[in-house]
């Protein structure tokens, strides 16, 4: 048991820390874009988007993929598993900062209203993390496929499994209601 739990906490810390690490350079190396060769970082916008919502309590279910990318890995059963969810979750990571790198784009939507309380709590902690650099690919939308087929796939009925396709839905809209990316 001590050497199950060992091997899924020393997969996640590894993905974990490329993931940080990766995602913390492609947003400073786009700041130095900026402020050192004075790039423009383009925005992409349809029109349809400015009738998108902004639904503050969205927040909860977009965080929500963070607490079941790190749970993921302790309902994989075998060291097999384990290795084939990481490869996938590196794999994404690599794709979208590939495209984030070579072709920067913004979100530069405001949030409409001043939140408080653990709703505001929690867009602020993903405000000083995240910069808006890294509109597409929506590497949100693309863990939750990942990560909610694994819940699907370790799902034993098939009403769980609905729960689980409709809350990974969830998480991928909140991506718009939180202006996250559009």
């Amino acid at each position: 048991m001590r050497r199950w739990f060992l091997i899924r906490l020393l997969a996640l810390s590894s993905v974990a820390i490329c993931f940080y690490i990766s995602y913390f350079f492609t947003n400073w190396f786009t700041v130095q874009r900026i402020t050192t060769l004075g790039q423009d970082v383009p925005e992409i916008i349809f029109a349809w988007e400015h009738h998108l919502p902004f639904i503050d309590w969205t927040i909860i279910p977009y965080w929500s993929l963070n607490l079941l990318y790190g749970c993921g890995f302790l309902l994989c059963k075998t060291d097999t598993e384990v290795k084939r969810y990481s490869l996938q979750l590196l794999t994404a990571q690599v794709i979208a900062t590939m495209c984030f790198l070579t072709f920067p784009l913004q979100i530069s939507w405001a949030k409409p209203v001043e939140l408080s309380g653990f709703i505001g709590f929690l867009f602020k902690s993903l405000t000083e993390l995240d910069l808006p650099y890294n509109q597409a690919p929506s590497l949100h939308i693309i863990l939750s496929v990942i990560v909610g087929a694994l819940y699907v796939a370790k799902a034993p009925w098939r009403w769980l499994k609905w729960g689980i396709i409709v809350w990974f839905v969830f998480i991928s809209v909140s991506v718009l209601t939180t202006f996250q990316h559009h």
